[in-house]
């Protein structure tokens, strides 16, 4: 049977050679759609043809958007309804991994002022994505987000004082920001508050306090933040030990494929902490936190028991 569909595919390809193939009406849909989604310059209206591909056909907006080679717009030109147009094409097209293109719309966006997008475009500085890595330019248009009141740009911001990353590492600034961000109920600006409480950075060294900061986070969903919860429960910081309640909030981090979470029920199993000691669910979690990129479980891994 494989012989015989090769032998039909070769036979389909000699008559393409001499016939014209007559495409079907997906086909005809999706030629006619990627023309029109190569020629369309405005931001808004290619967001709303990515939301409404035709059913079978598959578009890498990469290969088939085109650099808009109209006259730039100035900031004024550019009015709040074409930049919110233009942040929302950028997370479509950042969802695609299509992120030079992202990052142009995301800049339209920004320079019109829209908060989401100065986070955004700082966000793909941070990373190199789409542009060229640049701490300098990230920390610029978070501080422009953080301006307007942005949340995870506030949080972005703590995160590189407390860590040194494109400015000279400050504690205080990180928690100043990190207030600022857990204050508007953002998870992980509570979570990272909470991690500046437990190790005493910028501020008095308060468990109560972190647990506090750790249990609103959690309570979003936040894998990190659960991670967090359950850490302290483990080690009796602020509460009572307790190794149900750092089991099962371990687990809730694992679901959601924190690899922290699940490097630590990893150990909870090769060690018996509040469970029945179990080297085969040891070795399956630390290879989902390996897969996930643990380094510190890849280590762990070697030193299991066969």
């Amino acid at each position: 049977m494989r012989s015989l569909i090769v032998v039909g595919l070769i036979f389909a390809v000699a008559l393409a050679a001499g016939t014209a193939h007559a495409a079907t009406p997906t086909e005809i849909a999706c030629t006619s759609y990627k023309n029109a989604l190569a020629g369309e310059t405005n931001a808004g209206k290619r967001a709303v043809m990515l939301h409404s591909l035709p059913s079978g056909c598959e578009v890498k907006t990469q290969s088939v958007l085109k650099v808009n080679k109209a006259v730039p717009r100035t900031t004024r030109e550019t009015t709040l309804s074409e930049a919110n147009n233009a942040n929302g094409a950028g997370n479509l097209e950042f969802g695609m991994k299509d992120y030079l293109q992202a990052s142009r719309d995301y800049r339209e966006a920004a320079i019109a002022g829209n908060a989401f997008a100065q986070y955004n475009l700082g966000s793909l500085y941070l990373h190199g994505q789409g542009v060229s890595q640049d701490y300098g330019q990230a920390i610029a248009w978070f501080e422009k987000a953080a301006a307007q009141g942005e949340a995870d740009a506030e949080n972005s911001l703590g995160s590189m004082y407390s860590h040194g990353v494109g400015v000279a590492q400050d504690y205080g600034q990180s928690v100043a920001w990190f207030e600022k961000a857990a204050a508007q109920g953002n998870a992980d600006g509570e979570n990272n508050l909470g991690s500046m409480y437990q190790y005493g950075w910028g501020v008095a060294q308060n468990y109560t306090q972190a647990v506090t900061w750790y249990e609103k986070s959690a309570a979003q969903g936040n894998g990190d933040g659960q991670n967090s919860l359950a850490f302290v429960y483990h080690n009796g910081l602020g509460v009572e030990r307790d190794y149900g309640q750092a089991f099962a909030w371990y687990q809730k981090a694992a679901a959601q494929g924190n690899a922290t979470a699940e490097c630590n029920l990893g150990l909870i199993y090769e060690r018996g902490w509040g469970v029945a000691v179990d080297i085969g669910q040891a070795r399956i979690w630390m290879e989902k936190a390996a897969e996930n990129g643990s380094s510190s479980c890849k280590t762990l891994l070697t030193q299991l028991p066969q």
